[in-house]
């Protein structure tokens, strides 16, 4: 390329945005060789003001000419690349690219794939769910949730189903033999209930739907402290959910930890009462009514089966309130050692260091909520904690990598699969052998994650600066 042609279109590109570098440089250069010229004949004041002109220069020149002007010249290359590119058909830039793997176009056409794949994912994923019917509303009084009470909220009760379900909602046209009625919701609802999203399912599809927003919202907001403290309050199939704004406008949901006027939810589930579930009953059908509404339909279902199998019906045998709550907590306790860590727990939070944003590309990894390693470190006498994600730059490449310490290779496994799970599943890493240092190894073209025998952590290596492609 013409050195002149090109020094003509980048002068005629940086003013157009209001930059002048160019004149800076020749303003600074000027003005030494002035000082220069004029010391050795008139005055040897000019002379010692021209020693620091004549560094001042020196430094810019390398920034201009090998930093400013050298990157202007290289993007011209790469922009002229480009627009040749986009001229070919679309079997000429497949062939470019599988010859030129490792260009800049190539990297950059890789990953706008990606992105459309992910585009394409949570699309498909929303479409498997209709959106969340509402079916009452609930006056809450109080609600408590992280230490900070809310007064005289409104919670608005959802039901969400699957996209191929056939339930309908109305009033009195229900088929008796197809549908009953649910005190759980007030509502009439089919009897296998199979076609309800599960607490996972719902995590998911409010996951999902939060990155499709932020995707289509162009805007950011400066929000006010109260702004930024507002909170809605949801439940989707007798599961709590919380709501936050965000800088982009989206609101963001999160599982609720806290209290509902007296009902105690912890990770989104209702657990007990906080007077107590069977105190003050003294007659079977209130009993029963209670058992209802604190619990979800598996307490419910096991309560019952754990009665019949030792030879109670709750509908015929006259059992007293402290039996049913004795099936109640049995079935309780049974279900919560059966269950598995979810979403939203696999991942702790701390106050003690404040949050960090991942790097451009790299938001949608599979992490709510991470923070600055080195801080933390500091504040934490230099120890990590389980598990929670801490973020480090690595000076020698400026590249980033993640730290999650954990408990156990087992814990390290459900990190690990828990990711790759986020990032379109194991079919997209390639598996690598253990060694010394890593065990449960894994890697695709963004990143590697694996298990750091030595301090017991999960480590993610993210192998590119997006930010500079």
């Amino acid at each position: 390329m013409n050195i002149l042609n090109f020094l003509k279109k980048d002068i005629a590109r940086n003013s157009e945005q209001g930059n002048y570098p160019h004149l800076w440089y020749l303003g600074c250069l000027l003005s030494t060789l002035v000082s220069l010229y004029y010391s050795l004949y008139y005055s040897n004041y000019l002379f010692w003001l021209s020693i620091p002109l004549s560094a001042i220069t020196i430094f810019l020149s390398k920034v201009f000419i090998f930093e400013t002007l050298y990157d202007d010249y290289q993007n011209d290359i790469e922009r002229n690349k480009r627009e040749k590119f986009n001229r070919l058909s679309s079997s000429d830039q497949k062939e470019y690219i599988l010859n030129n793997p490792n260009s800049k176009i190539a990297r950059e056409e890789e990953y706008e794939k990606e992105k459309e794949d992910k585009i394409l994912y949570v699309d498909k994923k929303i479409s498997e769910a209709k959106a969340p019917i509402p079916i009452k509303k609930l006056n809450i009084k109080t609600i408590t949730h992280m230490s900070t009470k809310y007064y005289n909220q409104e919670v608005i009760c959802y039901k969400w189903i699957k996209n191929n379900s056939d339930i309908e909602y109305g009033g009195d046209r229900y088929k008796e033999e197809i549908y009953e009625f649910n005190p759980l919701s007030d509502d009439y609802l089919r009897k296998d209930d199979l076609d309800k999203l599960s607490f996972e399912e719902i995590i998911e599809q409010l996951k999902l739907r939060y990155v499709k927003s932020s995707r289509l919202s162009s805007y950011t907001f400066n929000m006010s402290p109260e702004g930024a403290s507002r909170r809605n309050f949801k439940i989707y199939n007798d599961y709590c959910f919380y709501e936050k704004p965000t800088s982009s406008g989206v609101y963001q949901s999160f599982v609720f930890d806290g209290e509902l006027d007296n009902k105690i939810y912890e990770n989104g589930k209702l657990i007990s009462h906080k007077k107590g579930v069977f105190q003050g009953d003294d007659n079977k059908e209130q009993i029963i009514n209670n058992l209802y509404k604190l619990s979800d339909r598996d307490v419910e279902e096991l309560s019952i089966q754990l009665m019949k199998k030792d030879g109670l019906d709750i509908d015929q045998d006259d059992i007293s309130p402290q039996e049913i709550g004795k099936y109640y907590a049995l079935a309780r306790g049974v279900l919560d050692q059966s269950k598995e860590e979810n979403d939203f727990s696999i991942f702790k939070q701390t106050k003690l260091v404040s949050e960090v944003n991942l790097p451009i590309g790299y938001e949608n990894i599979g992490i709510d909520h991470i923070y600055d390693g080195e801080s933390f470190l500091k504040l934490n006498n230099g120890k990590p904690s389980l598990p929670i994600p801490l973020l480090f730059r690595d000076l020698s490449d400026d590249l980033h990598y993640i730290l999650i310490s954990v408990a156990s290779l087992n814990n390290a496994k459900k990190i690990i699969d828990y990711i790759i799970d986020k990032n379109f599943g194991k079919k997209n890493f390639t598996i690598l052998e253990d060694n010394h240092d890593f065990e449960y190894m894994f890697h695709n073209k963004f990143f590697s994650i694996g298990y750091m025998k030595s301090f017991s952590c999960v480590r993610i290596n993210m192998l590119h600066n997006l930010k500079k492609i």
